[in-house]
């Protein structure tokens, strides 16, 4: 028996600890018993001083059944039967504020858990291939991300979800089906093909080895040849374009991207000028992308616009039909554009069973690139699979779909954009709560419908019919009960390292 002294008690609290600790064999810790605050006597026969995670582990289980309002010997049971199904994430989920979650995925740590089999009561933790089992994404060389070090990388097998690193942090990513519409190769150039030069003469087009800039500036698994796109105007007295074919096709919103490095300010566009940015270039490779903008006609093009006296090394171009870029290029190096196809995050199995139940609570924390309008909603947690659980109206508004018609829209206490997101709902029998980025807690008399709940997925749905949902997921728990509002409201908030 593992004898533990609880804080500010007399006597020793007595629970088993699971086999395994010391190679399975029974042990006893020896505990100081106290009474008054005074000690009064060691009580052991056999003493084994538990690691620092032993006590995290065993602290979080007391945390655990404190939250479901147990006590006494109900406590007692309670945290001998945690520590025998769950030991090794409780630490985890309690210290992260989520005492009581069966369900749930650290992405940025790697760690997640569902329902324990014996125990659905209580979390088990899970592999990253069983929680992604409900996972499809069929794209395989077009899903590039950033891995620890930055290095932009692309060789994710089929249905194997990706994590890139933003910021030194490790996110899941989500995106819709995009083509980049550039005809020339985005990687690996071996000519000009599909390429053109405009604006001085004295300017010089080509391609030209970089390779040491290149891994230097974390591309060199993707650009193995070393070779990029050069545009030099130092002979030049007026603007140089580099241009790239590929036009738009049509007047949707579209917005531009690249790596590019050199010298003077760098002009990226449409070439009608629709959507563009401009940047003083640095001798460093970097990735720059335009807000998105609307063409004036379908045959607008991609361009770099170079000032006279600079010189522009570019690479990994892309001209996307969408509201935002890509966090990382859509590479390929032939001469022709390319797509890459939408990434399905369903949730498992073990976690649609929690959202199933009578009663319970979702929470999800991501860092989403856009939000939708005053009539279309971007899902960050879709069910059923048709209706938003959490949906962003916009920057300043989050939607949770009760029954199909009756909604409840939560206020952000800070803007989702420009924060990150955390949003929650709970629901029983007498209605439903919303809250977001620790807003107040918005509140109706009427649940969200079992077939709203009947599944769970992270952005876009197969058949949802939502073209957006496109996200970076830190987060995701669920809850086999309502929780209180306060908690809701406690759990409501961006991810915190």
């Amino acid at each position: 028996m593992n004898e533990r002294v609880t804080a500010g008690g007399d006597g020793v609290w007595a629970l088993p600890l699971p086999a395994g600790l010391t190679g399975g064999q029974p042990i006893h810790v020896r505990a100081r018993q106290t009474r008054d605050g005074a000690p009064s006597g060691w009580s052991a026969s056999v003493i084994v001083t538990p690691s620092l995670a032993d006590v995290a582990e065993i602290d979080a289980a007391w945390a655990w059944a404190a939250a479901e309002g147990l006590s006494g010997q109900a406590a007692r049971a309670r945290v001998a039967g945690l520590l025998a199904t769950s030991y090794g994430i409780m630490a985890l989920i309690v210290g992260r504020g989520l005492a009581g979650a069966t369900a749930g995925a650290d992405f940025r740590l790697r760690r997640y858990w569902l329902p324990a089999p014996a125990d659905p009561t209580a979390p088990a933790e899970v592999s990253e291939a069983v929680f992604f089992a409900q996972y499809t994404a069929a794209s395989t060389s077009t899903r590039t991300y950033f891995d620890a070090a930055g290095v932009l990388r692309a060789d994710l097998a089929a249905n194997q979800p990706r994590f890139s690193y933003l910021g030194g942090s490790r996110r899941l990513v989500l995106e819709n089906a995009l083509t980049n519409k550039v005809f020339g190769r985005k990687h690996n150039p071996v000519d000009l093909s599909q390429l053109s030069k405009g604006g001085d003469a004295a300017a010089v087009l080509s391609v030209v080895d970089d390779s040491a800039a290149l891994v230097a500036g974390g591309l060199g698994a993707i650009c193995t040849s070393g070779t990029v796109y050069q545009l030099d105007n130092t002979a030049g007295t007026t603007e140089a374009i580099m241009g790239f074919s590929g036009p738009t096709g049509n007047v949707n919103p579209h917005c531009v991207q690249a790596w590019m490095r050199g010298s003077g300010t760098v002009s990226l566009r449409l070439a009608d000028n629709t959507s563009a940015v401009s940047v003083p270039l640095t001798t460093a490779w970097a990735q720059y992308q335009s807000a998105a903008g609307v063409p004036t006609a379908t045959n607008m093009t991609m361009r770099a616009i170079v000032p006279a006296g600079g010189v522009l090394y570019l690479i990994l171009p892309g001209l996307y039909e969408a509201a935002t870029a890509p966090h990382a290029p859509i590479i390929g190096d032939t001469i022709a554009q390319v797509t890459r196809v939408a990434e399905m995050c369903r949730l498992p199995a073990g976690m649609e069973a929690v959202l199933q139940g009578a009663a319970g609570t979702g929470l999800v924390q991501a860092l989403p690139p856009r939000a939708g309008t005053s009539s279309t909603d971007v899902p960050v947690l879709l069910g059923g699979p048709v209706h938003p659980l959490i949906g962003l109206r916009s920057a300043t508004a989050v939607r949770t779909m009760l029954d199909g018609a009756a909604v409840l829209d939560a206020v952000p206490g800070a803007n989702i954009l420009a924060n990150g997101l955390g949003a929650a709902f709970a629901w029983d029998a007498s209605g439903a709560v919303a809250c977001a980025n620790g807003g107040a807690v918005a509140s109706s008399a009427t649940s969200i419908l079992p077939g709203i709940r009947s599944s769970a997925w992270l952005g876009r749905a197969g058949g949802g019919g939502y073209a957006k949902g496109d996200g970076l997921y830190d987060l995701v728990a669920m809850w086999p009960g309502r929780i209180a509002n306060a908690a809701v409201q406690a759990a409501a908030v961006p991810y915190a390292p």
